[in-house]
């Protein structure tokens, strides 16, 4: 498991209810974490003040070594290589050692790679910001894009019971056998999949006949949203990182817990694939429509 920094930093989820936790609950939830063994974390520029969080928090418990993985916001001009040091350099500065891996939050920067993004990405690997390079990537063809640029060790991609068209494509299997390492999020779609059809909010309601599909399957298995969910991906690509964020301690150690179960049903993950692929409006959230 790694864990989803977003959340310490802006109000995040379209199931969050709790909002952005205070600076001494983040702290406990980072804390938490470590205690159980999650020692990665999930971060970037454009996540409010998380940085600035994780890197207090560094500070005030050294023996926190987490690996953090974060991104350069997509606001800055990646066809400046000056603009994109100096990303990487405020992120070094502000979690106050190496990341574990420097990653592009803007996936559609790929194909600037040649245009001396990539040269402006391996002079912040030289200068010790990062041990790896990588991409937070959306869509099938951003991952294939992302595949082609060998300098990119690591590769973030959306992955759930709805959207498993890396699996379907083969393209999760072509990365990890090139000895990519592979982050999925999105696994609760956030928040989508944990919500009841007809509770939706009004500007989500072109989800509700996927969700419901999702939600009779859930039924006629008995078994909740949030287990199917998580052991779906488990099971389906046991070698990936999952990205989990939580709005507390309860919600990280109920994931821990669901994380670690192996009361999966027999023959769900076969229903759950046999389960139409929505549009991608309904699985990419950067398309749903503000509230």
């Amino acid at each position: 498991m790694v864990l989803g920094a977003v959340q310490l930093g802006l109000n995040y989820g379209i199931a969050n209810n709790l909002g952005k936790p205070s600076r001494d609950s983040a702290h406990e939830i980072l804390s938490a974490a470590w205690a159980q063994g999650v020692h990665a974390i999930d971060t970037a520029q454009a996540y409010g003040d998380s940085e600035e969080i994780i890197g207090e928090h560094l500070a005030r418990y050294p023996d926190h070594e987490f690996h953090v993985f974060s991104k350069i916001s997509p606001g800055v001009d990646h066809r400046d290589e000056e603009a994109v040091i100096r990303a990487a350099r405020s992120s070094y500065e502000r979690i106050s050692r190496p990341l574990a891996s420097l990653m592009m939050h803007n996936a559609d920067a790929l194909g600037l790679w040649e245009l001396g993004l990539g040269q402006a990405m391996m002079c912040c690997l030289d200068a010790g910001f990062a041990e790896t390079l990588g991409v937070s990537t959306y869509t099938p063809e951003q991952f294939l894009c992302a595949l082609a640029i060998p300098e990119l060790r690591v590769i973030q991609a959306p992955f759930n019971v709805l959207d498993r068209r890396l699996l379907e494509s083969g393209l999760l299997e072509r990365a990890l056998s090139s000895g990519r390492i592979i982050i999925l999020r999105s696994i609760y779609l956030q928040g989508l999949l944990l919500m009841d059809a007809n509770q939706l909010p009004p500007h989500m309601n072109f989800a509700a006949d996927d969700v419901l599909a999702w939600e009779r399957l859930c039924v006629s298995y008995a078994c909740p949203k949030t287990l199917a969910a998580m052991q779906y991906v488990r099971h389906a690509l046991p070698e990936a990182l999952l990205v989990i964020g939580c709005e507390g301690v309860d919600q990280l150690q109920t994931n821990l817990s669901l994380l670690a179960s192996d009361e999966f049903p027999p023959g769900m993950r076969t229903a759950i694939e046999s389960l139409k692929i929505p549009d991608e409006k309904v699985i990419n959230p950067s398309l749903w429509p503000k509230p």
